[in-house]
């Protein structure tokens, strides 16, 4: 995934194979606008799984999103993956929020697969959650805004004010 920012910098987003293993982590590079990488950049997810970073967006304040698939490992030992969405400060790399999301926690395998941000700066993630039944749901979720650093006071950054399931048969699907 590739975003820019205003004053040109670029955003880089994918994954990169831990050092002795074949599991991937999220890695997210910051070149500036002649293509130089930026100090103190890359930034990097470090996780036990294969994860996978999907897609980037940048809102009109420089700060860059990011959405895609983290494994959390299965006590069972099956696989079990949730969408995972982050905020970070374009600046500074800084993790302002992150947010899972997955239909069965500790079991399953859900994947974030595309994002958008609207201009009151709100989030929206899709992708794919395995059902009970092992079929797979479009889910969409949707991430209150945080567009001047101040949230409502029952709302922290990142809320989710709904997430949506489509199965197929058009129905919430409710397992």
């Amino acid at each position: 995934a590739v975003v820019v920012d205003a004053a040109g910098n670029v955003f880089v987003g994918g994954s990169e194979t831990e050092i002795d293993s074949t599991k991937k982590d999220w890695v997210i590079m910051k070149y500036d606008a002649s293509g130089l990488e930026v100090p103190g950049w890359p930034k990097k997810f470090p996780n036990n799984g294969n994860d996978s970073l999907a897609a980037m967006k940048i809102d009109g304040l420089g700060n860059v999103y990011a959405t895609g698939r983290y494994n959390f490992g299965s006590s069972s030992g099956g696989r079990q993956a949730e969408y995972f969405t982050i905020k970070m400060s374009g600046a500074t790399g800084a993790i302002l929020w992150g947010r899972r999301y997955s239909l069965k926690p500790g079991s399953g395998f859900d994947q974030a697969l595309a994002m958008a941000i609207d201009a009151e700066g709100n989030v929206y993630v899709t992708g794919e959650s395995e059902t009970s039944a092992g079929t797979f749901d479009a889910v969409t979720i949707i991430y209150h805004h945080n567009s001047c650093g101040v949230e409502e006071p029952s709302e922290p950054p990142g809320t989710a004010d709904w997430v949506h399931r489509f199965d197929g048969n058009n129905s919430d699907g409710s397992d």
